[in-house]
Formats: structure tokens, sequence, C-alpha cells
């Protein structure tokens, strides 16, 4: 039990984040061990570059200039992040959400 008092550790754990194309609302779910906030570029990049041929060609078609990136969720390790996307895909789908079927994208920036 720690008391009320936030954890701190080496590791901060995996950030479940969401990239959404504001022009057509499609949503891409996805996670990276590293800090979200500040990496926004680099995350950018890494959809522009993205090895993953579905994530690829939905960043060719993407607005640039209207994309939203948000952070969802922090968990503790890998397994629970694919979980994490694989919810957090499903939900938004089931809002009516159109979802970016693609793979992972980057563990690290780094």
């Amino acid at each position: 039990m720690n008391h009320g008092i936030p954890r701190v550790d080496a590791n901060p754990g995996y950030h479940v984040f969401g990239v959404c194309d504001a022009q057509d609302y499609c949503l891409f779910v996805d996670y990276v061990a590293d800090e979200l906030d500040g990496h926004e570029k680099d995350l950018l990049q890494r959809l522009q570059h993205a090895s993953d041929r579905v994530v690829h060609e939905w960043w060719k078609k993407a607005h640039h200039s209207a994309v939203d990136i948000f952070e969802i969720e922090c968990v503790d390790g890998a397994t629970e992040a694919e979980q994490a996307v694989a919810f957090w895909r499903e939900y938004f789908h089931a809002l009516g959400e159109t979802i970016i079927q693609g793979g992972h994208v980057c563990d690290r920036w780094a």
C-alpha cells in the first residue's frame, strides 16, 4: 500500500496514445515505452517512415496540419500495453471511430 504517495520508479511505464486525423477522423492507437510529452515530432516522423504498410499508407493520406496526438493511459509492461491498445481500438471502434488497424510503430524514440 502506498498511502496516496505517487509511484516513482526508473521506468515510467508504457504510454498508450492515439493519433487522430481531424479531417477524416481516422484514429491510430499504439504505445511507446518512452514519454510521449515533448516527442510528438518524433512520433510523426515514425508514422511517416513506418514499415507497416497500413500505417504508412494512412499517414501518406493524412492531413498533417490537423493531427491530434493524445495520451490515453500508462501501463506497467509491454504485454499490458499490447492489451490496452487492443482494448482502446475496440472501444473507439464501438463509439463509431474509424480505426487504423496497423502494426506497432516503435518501442523507443532512440
